[in-house]
């Protein structure tokens, strides 16, 4: 969806409850912002009110750019589809034989690098990746929020198969980019095994659901996402913010195989 005029957004903005509720949330007309506040407080107060932000480098000065989508793809757990690829790996020798884990929490530096060498022009810039940093080591007991980033690795040298970087408010979860190995053969279609394991994590763990941002992306689709209007969306948003997982997935975790054998 393409606006006339993309408008400056402040924190004071978000804050304002009346504003929010009675402007910008109902106005679908409008769904991008931008701001060159790049502190841990608005980042933190936009993604609580449902923006997504990236950003943008205009002559020179790199800016944020909060989107407050038209629509969201919302994966819900009893609509996650495991397609007969991902089941094959599943039941493969080296499924059984625990040769893979996903890494919860590892090294965000290293993720940011896999991003950025497998897209060689991305919005992830250098300043975004140590807002990331910054947000890692902010102790937030105000919105719960938490970088979060997933890996998939091989389980006897950890080498990175895929991964993604995302964050964690209450009991949801939201994705912001992410990465698979398209050069190994050996690794067809570990990205969306990485997917289909992600998910099973976020579920046992108790998140309510998976927010993975612009829906109008086939293998979100293809993963069981639904494409859900803003405010629809926010009815299942704004109630699960607040709430609790039943574990939260904070500090470095390792899952392995036989983990994902008993719940898939």
């Amino acid at each position: 969806m393409s606006q006339e005029e993309i408008y400056y957004l402040t924190i004071d903005n978000i804050l304002d409850l009346h504003l929010m509720y009675s402007g910008i949330y109902p106005n679908t007309q409008l769904h991008l912002y931008w701001t060159d506040d790049w502190s841990e407080d608005f980042y933190i107060e936009s993604a609580y009110a449902g923006f997504i932000s990236t950003c943008l480098n205009v002559s020179g000065s790199e800016i944020l750019l909060p989107e407050i989508q038209a629509h969201y793809a919302v994966l819900d757990w009893n609509n996650l589809i495991i397609n007969k690829k991902v089941k094959k790996i599943i039941k493969s020798q080296a499924f059984i034989n625990n040769d893979y884990c996903i890494r919860i929490n590892g090294s965000l530096e290293n993720t940011v690098d896999k991003i950025s060498k497998y897209h060689k022009d991305n919005w992830l810039s250098s300043k975004y990746a140590d807002l990331l940093h910054r947000l890692t080591i902010c102790n937030d007991k105000k919105r719960d929020f938490k970088i979060v980033t997933v890996e998939l690795c091989d389980s006897a040298d950890d080498e990175v198969i895929a991964g993604e970087i995302g964050y964690a408010i209450g009991a949801t979860y939201t994705s912001l980019t992410g990465f698979c190995d398209k050069n190994n053969k050996k690794h067809n279609n570990f990205g969306k095994l990485q997917l289909v394991l992600l998910a099973k994590t976020l579920q046992y763990h108790g998140y309510h659901f998976w927010n993975l941002g612009h829906p109008y992306m086939e293998y979100k689709v293809e993963l069981g996402a639904k494409i859900t209007p803003r405010l629809e969306f926010l009815k299942k948003w704004l109630s699960s913010r607040d709430q609790h997982p039943s574990q939260k997935l904070l500090s470095e975790c390792r899952f392995d195989c036989r983990f994902y054998r008993e719940l898939l």
